[in-house]
């Protein structure tokens, strides 16, 4: 979970991230490393990934949410210069 959060806090930091694909399963571990360990607020927590039982993808607030099939990688969208997105 370190090495994992280390990499999207940093991807996050640059300001141009537009979402992270990850499996649900991964997502859990993450959101409770990064209050535990990392001394998050929930709301903070909550920004960064969907909240637990968010039932539709497009109504998701987090930039980090889930895609099945998405144990073993993860997918980084970025923003692009002139704010479009990129793959």
């Amino acid at each position: 979970a370190k090495a994992t959060w280390t990499f999207i806090k940093a991807m996050l930091e640059t300001g141009n991230v537009d979402r992270i694909y990850l499996d649900q399963s991964l997502i859990n571990v993450l959101r409770r490393y990064a209050r535990l360990q990392e001394g998050l607020t929930a709301e903070e927590v909550d920004r960064i990934f969907p909240p637990p039982g968010t039932p539709k993808v497009w109504s998701m607030t987090g930039v980090v949410q889930h895609v099945a099939g998405h144990r073993n990688h993860l997918h980084l969208r970025v923003l692009c210069d002139d704010g479009q997105q990129s793959q």
